[in-house]
């Protein structure tokens, strides 16, 4: 499979389907080569092998002459710039010999290079002791080599996933898996998802005993969401809210439970770009990495 970037989403084409060169020998226009590989037996049409180029080339699939000779003039006369270069990102976990190592590899290349970024050290440790040791290792190569470090850890980790749902509307739990999370911030999350469901199991199951007489259809509601919140608070990467005031009429709980169960298709189809958003994020270090300075 190939894989293309369209509209800020993954989309996959079939090998067969696509032709990869090895070497460009002329240029033709999309005209050109649509009926050229028209006439292949057992092929598309003229029209609908343009229209499948077109597509191709409006992915980035295909280059124009113009394009390929500015990528190849750029390639071969454009300058380094350090300054424009990106972080190094390393991640580590419990190891602070091979941290200090690593870090001192990157620091030296950093000096030489004259680079003014951070180098971003992801630290997915299990214990605050470990933590504490390799925010130690890293101040110890900063002042070593005079370069920046920055740094995000299980207490970052939960900073960010609280500005992130500030940010965006959704529950703190509903982002963790989209922080890489280490078994200490998925504890985190899985206590911040169960608090937030029993809370409204607790309402639902007090409706359930105080409104006997009420219809079965809003009966059998209530207790499809109770299912649906039990799931909830084990799996807290998938989580569907419901708001009730403290007492909420059997009416008003029923008009709740219906609303929140129509969600349930519209969730699941915002949590993947949700995810996108948040790994975006992470991978821009907008607000995760720290100052190793504090």
């Amino acid at each position: 499979m190939a894989r293309s970037r369209e509209g800020g989403k993954n989309r996959l084409f079939a090998t067969g389907d696509l032709e990869l060169p090895e070497s460009c020998s002329h240029f033709a226009s999309l005209d050109q080569r649509a009926a050229r590989l028209a006439t292949v037996p057992g092929g598309k049409s003229t029209s609908e092998m343009r229209a499948w180029l077109g597509e191709l080339a409006a992915e980035g699939w295909l280059f124009s002459k113009a394009c390929w000779h500015e990528s190849f003039r750029s390639a071969h006369h454009s300058p380094p710039n350090p300054s424009t270069l990106d972080s190094m990102v390393i991640v580590t976990r419990e190891r602070p010999a091979s941290l200090r190592r690593v870090a001192r590899s990157y620091a030296e290349e950093w000096a030489a290079q004259g680079r003014r970024t951070p180098i971003q050290v992801l630290d997915d440790s299990a214990t605050p002791e470990s933590r504490s040791q390799n925010q130690m290792v890293l101040r110890e190569v900063q002042a070593e080599w005079g370069v920046a470090f920055a740094y995000a850890g299980l207490s970052e980790r939960i900073q960010f996933a609280q500005r992130l749902a500030l940010r965006t509307g959704a529950h703190p739990g509903e982002i963790a898996h989209a922080l890489l999370p280490t078994p200490d911030f998925r504890a985190w999350a899985q206590a911040t998802m169960n608090r937030h469901a029993l809370g409204h199991r607790s309402i639902l199951e007090a409706q359930l005993s105080a409104h006997q007489e009420a219809p079965a259809f809003w009966r059998k509601d209530v207790s499809r969401y109770l299912t649906l919140l039990t799931e909830a608070s084990q799996r807290p990467d998938y989580w569907f809210p419901l708001d009730f005031a403290a007492d909420p009429s059997p009416k008003d709980a029923a008009a709740a439970v219906a609303g929140s169960l129509g969600q349930l298709g519209r969730m699941l189809k915002l949590w993947p770009q949700l995810r996108e958003d948040a790994l975006n994020m992470v991978h821009s270090g907008q607000g995760l990495f720290q100052s190793i300075d504090g």
